[in-house]
């Protein structure tokens, strides 16, 4: 074994030391290792780098970046900021979801005769990204009941 690499053991410890309780939770498989940069937890450590669920949404650029003064729009400064990537899963995740649960289904059907389809499944990107941070922040299971009011 590497110096780069440690035991799932040797990991779960770490993580229960750091505070982290759902390792607890989590099955290891014996006489297995990981790289020690990457984890379950990192994602943790990108939520609690904002102080509100908005924050978080505009880094994933779930939001539009537009400045308003006095009802009027007044310009889009640093509208590539934040997350491409994150940007890009969320919008995977919201294709996947009008597929197969059927509370993101109405939603998008009810936004899409709203506005155009690309503004309802960014809608429901935006909506899915704010429950991950409060699933992150809160280290509960995701309920898509609590998501899509029935």
């Amino acid at each position: 074994m590497s110096a780069a690499t440690v035991t799932f053991k040797q990991f779960r410890d770490q993580m229960l030391a750091a505070g982290y309780e759902e390792a607890r939770e989590r099955q290891w498989a014996a006489g297995v290792s990981t790289p020690v940069h990457t984890h379950p937890f990192e994602a943790n450590a990108l939520v609690h780098r904002f102080e509100s669920v908005g924050q978080f949404a505009s880094y994933c650029r779930c939001v539009d970046s537009e400045r308003r003064s006095n009802g009027k729009k007044k310009g889009e400064a640093n509208r590539k900021n934040g997350n491409p990537y994150l940007a890009w899963a969320f919008m995977e995740a919201a294709y996947f979801a009008v597929r197969f649960m059927p509370g993101a289904k109405r939603f998008y059907k009810r936004k899409s005769h709203q506005r155009n389809k690309i503004v309802a499944i960014k809608a429901l990107a935006h909506k899915i990204a704010r429950a991950s941070y409060f699933v992150l922040r809160d280290h509960v299971p995701f309920t898509p009941a609590r998501l899509f009011a029935a």
